[in-house]
């Protein structure tokens, strides 16, 4: 379709595009004002310490993490706006009794990173500022309360086994003084040698360090089980890029076929040197067998292929593998520190074994009563110091708050909105309108009358506020188009044996009669001695236009009780005698089936140039075949936009029957976009008349061609 035609389509809908707009965006007018609430969002900013600004730690940090600044903010955020944090902080709202539902408020919660910072923004929004600023606050504190748990998890866990192992180690130091006690007791022993002492002492400190680097081990090991589960959820690489290239096995088959084929074509077309060849020829049969396999071996393989690829760890298995590798480091340090007491403790045990019997086994008790007291010891240390590192972690979190919520109001973004609806809503109306231009089954254009009547169209009157040349006889277009018709007419006249002209339609309320008063305006107009009989005695009309009474008219005529001149009556335009209907007869096809009937016709034609009659709806009543059969020259009408039913077929069929002279097609109510005449005048010769000053003629007698008259006789 060539852009006229979409412009014109547009054009013709232009009404319902503009509604659209208005609709669209009153709606959106409307609802910014007042169907849309006033938001309220508070804002509070929280941000994590980095372990050297946390204060002096008592016992000091083994190793720091460096980890990329946008990933860690982006895991902060996930725990920020995790389930975690906020059912905590619904169950915490429902406590202090906010306006609006606390679930409700959570799903406004937004967390986001500041450009260019390491802060993050937690957002809440709400209809109150108050639940808003609440909501807010309450957010942030479970986050930090719920990141320092996470942070003291470690701690706790080791707390929870040194606590353990505590226990362990005080009851072996019960039971190792309870053995010493006993073995005094029954062997009547006081005190052991000074140099056996020493040996003792010695010996105890030894397996006291033994037992602390064996629980430094299983701690440290105890850590590396949730690294190693972090490791193993997730992958260690992550595919960062691909080149895809064409396969070249692929491309050098194509090419091989491409060249049998070519080879096929030539042998079978007769174009190579051999002459043209049959399917059947042995060579074309080898020939095709190659073409198949090279096909078979195409399939098997790709168009492209993957030619490169470029992986990468990810950056939180990278993290989490720093950690178990400091981790088993620590390990193998301690295990070594383990493995080399345990040499100098098995020296030292030697020496024990060189004592006499009795002092050798008073010296073993003494050593499992001093090494429980060193273990127990140890572990009372290593206790207080987790704890006091469970504590500073609870009282040191490493989110900070940076400032309590602020709370503003939500800008709605009204003209926004507005210009989005003014910018889109011409494109809805404009889908609109070819929506129901492609939906629309009427019949608009004269390309349509056509091809739906299988005839010429002679005239095309456009869509008028004014369409009754009777009431503005100076209306120029109006006048223009009917003088296409009235053309027509001059030419057939000429050639036909009768003046008499039947204006006819298929449907009612087409503009038929309308047109009838037209034509015998604009004949009047061009000097021609017009006759307008209105033969419509169903539903007449034709008196109304031209502000004259009804009767007496045809049906008195036929009925013979008036003649036929005093059933004739002057109008107002020079030249044109009008014929009522008059008085509704009882049954108007008896009048028109009459000998009365055909001798008014004959009668009538001799008076005047023209004589125009009017008629009712020709699918409804018989009366239009009936004076068509009598007339035969008869002119159709059809208005524009209407949806064919069957009934203009219908009546063109009729008329054929009664040998009917159609002389074309009236096309009435065209819109002006539809109306190539009416756009040219408009456009070119809009007030020439006016311009050029020739007024319309009147009284100047215009004889049709052929009648061999020429005296110019008045009306």
């Amino acid at each position: 379709m060539e852009l006229w035609r979409y412009y014109r389509i547009l054009r013709r809908r232009r009404w319902l595009i503009i509604a659209c707009m208005a609709i669209c965006v009153g709606l959106v007018a409307v609802h910014c004002e007042f169907m849309t609430p006033v938001l309220y969002e508070a804002e509070v900013q929280v941000m994590e310490r980095q372990p050297a600004e946390r204060g002096i730690s008592v016992y000091g940090d083994r190793y720091v993490m460096q980890p990329n600044i946008e990933i860690h903010l982006a895991d902060l955020a996930h725990i920020a706006a995790s389930d975690m944090v906020r059912s905590r902080s619904i169950e915490t709202l429902e406590q202090l009794g906010v306006a609006i539902n606390p679930a409700e408020l959570m799903r406004t919660l937004k967390v986001e990173p500041l450009p260019a910072t390491q802060i993050l923004a937690l957002r809440v929004t709400s209809e109150y500022p108050s639940d808003a600023k609440s909501a807010a606050d309450v957010v942030a504190a479970e986050f930090k309360r719920f990141h320092s748990e996470l942070k003291s998890g470690a701690d706790e866990q080791s707390r929870e086994f040194i606590e353990k192992q505590l226990k362990d180690a005080q009851n072996k130091m019960t039971e190792a003084r309870e053995a010493r006690k006993n073995f005094k007791t029954e062997n009547e022993l006081v005190e052991l040698a000074g140099q056996t002492k020493v040996l003792i002492e010695r010996v105890a400190v030894l397996e006291s360090q033994v037992i602390d680097a064996t629980a430094n081990i299983d701690n440290l090991r105890n850590r590396l089980g949730p690294l190693n589960d972090q490791i193993n959820s997730k992958p260690e690489m992550r595919l960062s890029s691909e080149t895809v290239a064409d396969n070249p096995i692929y491309q050098q088959l194509l090419a091989k076929k491409m060249a049998l084929e070519a080879e096929f074509v030539g042998m079978t077309s007769g174009d190579g040197e051999t002459g043209r060849r049959g399917k059947n020829h042995p060579a074309v049969k080898e020939l095709q067998r190659q073409i198949d396999a090279v096909d078979a071996q195409l399939k098997t393989q790709l168009p492209k292929i993957i030619n490169n690829q470029v992986t990468s760890l990810d950056s939180n298995v990278v993290q989490t593998i720093q950690s178990k590798l400091m981790t088993e480091a620590e390990v193998a340090g301690v295990q070594a520190r383990r493995d080399a007491l345990l040499t100098a403790l098995d020296e030292e045990r030697a020496k024990l074994q060189e004592l006499p019997e009795q002092e050798m086994k008073m010296a073993k008790l003494d050593l499992d009563v001093l090494a429980a007291e060193e273990t127990y010891r140890l572990l009372r240390a290593k206790l207080d110091e987790a704890r006091i590192t469970a504590k500073q972690a609870s009282t040191s979190s490493a989110i900070q708050i940076i400032g309590p919520a602020v709370v503003y109001r939500v800008n709605a973004k009204k003209p926004i909105k507005l210009a989005l609806a003014l910018l889109l809503s011409p494109l809805l109306g404009a889908a609109l309108a070819f929506l129901l231009h492609y939906l629309d089954n009427t019949v608009r254009t004269p390309a349509e009358t056509e091809e739906l009547l299988g005839l010429p169209v002679v005239s095309v009157v456009p869509l008028a506020r004014s369409h009754a040349l009777a009431r503005r006889p100076d209306n120029e277009p109006l006048l223009a188009t009917y003088e296409m018709l009235t053309t027509i007419l001059w030419r057939n006249v000429a050639h036909s044996e009768s003046p008499v002209v039947l204006v006819a339609s298929a449907e009612p309320e087409t503009g038929r009669s309308t047109t009838a008063a037209n034509l015998a305006v604009t004949l009047a107009h061009n000097g021609a001695r017009v006759i307008l009989v209105d033969a419509d005695m169903r539903k007449p009309n034709l008196h109304m236009m031209f502000g004259v009474a009804a009767k007496p008219g045809l049906s008195n005529v036929l009925t013979g009780t008036i003649p036929l001149e005093d059933a004739l009556i002057p109008t107002k335009v020079e030249g044109l005698l009008l014929m009522p209907a008059g008085p509704a007869p009882d049954n108007p096809i008896r009048l028109l089936r009459s000998e009365k009937m055909s001798e008014f016709v004959s009668q009538i034609g001799a008076l005047a140039d023209f004589v125009i009659f009017d008629s009712p709806a020709g699918v409804t009543f018989a009366d239009s075949s009936l004076i068509a059969s009598l007339v035969k020259n008869v002119v159709l009408v059809h208005a524009a936009g209407r949806v064919p039913r069957g009934a203009e077929s219908e009546f063109r069929g009729k008329l054929d029957l009664v040998g009917a002279d159609i002389l074309g097609v009236v096309l009435n109510l065209v819109r002006p976009e539809d109306s190539h005449g009416y756009f040219h005048y408009r456009k070119f010769y809009k007030g020439l008349t006016a311009q050029t000053g020739s007024p319309v003629l009147t009284g100047v007698r215009a004889i049709p061609p052929g009648n061999g008259s020429s005296d110019g006789k008045d009306s």
